[in-house]
């Protein structure tokens, strides 16, 4: 864009910028902009992949809380505890835990506990529970009064992946005594 203007002694004098010069810089706007961007992505996956790891570490909290503090629910005199699992690669629940043999409270036999659930969540932003398997493999069982780990998996770190990106993930670790990092 060129514009003309004319001094008082009749010679031209072009101010403004050529369309050249304004293509360059739009090409090199558009060149750092698609740098940022690409170097961003990978932020922002990690971003949402320690935000579920941190949701889940706060659920597994919630139920040794839950547990620690003799929680009942209503209607029950004792129970045997609370837990936390996955229930599919997305989604998680706490529930508490009893069985009842002849009339007693027998916290011995984890096959025959019968489970409520209390909270369902689902992880968000793309992220998946990578390992262990859900179900069984992924059951945590906090023992109440003194919220101890009753049983643990074979495996009791959870693995929390972006969908499809195994190289960004975060493990959430549930130790013997109970310490959740």
């Amino acid at each position: 864009m060129k514009i003309h203007l004319l001094k008082k002694n009749g010679h031209k004098n072009y101010h403004g910028f050529t369309l050249v010069e304004v293509i360059m810089v739009i090409a090199i706007i558009g060149i750092l902009s698609s740098i940022s961007i690409i170097s961003f992505n990978p932020l922002s996956k990690r971003t949402k992949v320690n935000a579920s790891a941190d949701e889940v570490t706060s659920a597994l909290n919630l139920a040794k809380g839950y547990a620690l503090q003799g929680r009942m629910p209503a209607g029950f005199l004792s129970i045997c505890g609370y837990g936390f699992k996955f229930t599919s690669t997305t989604q998680y629940q706490i529930f508490y835990y009893y069985h009842y043999t002849g009339g007693n409270l027998d916290c011995s036999d984890r096959n025959n506990f019968t489970e409520t659930t209390v909270i369902t969540q689902t992880l968000k932003g793309g992220t998946v529970l990578n390992s262990p398997a859900f179900g069984a493999t992924s059951t945590i069982y906090f023992n109440i009064p003194r919220s101890s780990v009753v049983f643990l998996p074979a495996n009791p770190n959870f693995n929390i992946i972006y969908s499809g990106t195994p190289s960004i993930q975060k493990t959430v670790t549930v130790s013997a005594n109970g310490l959740i990092q």
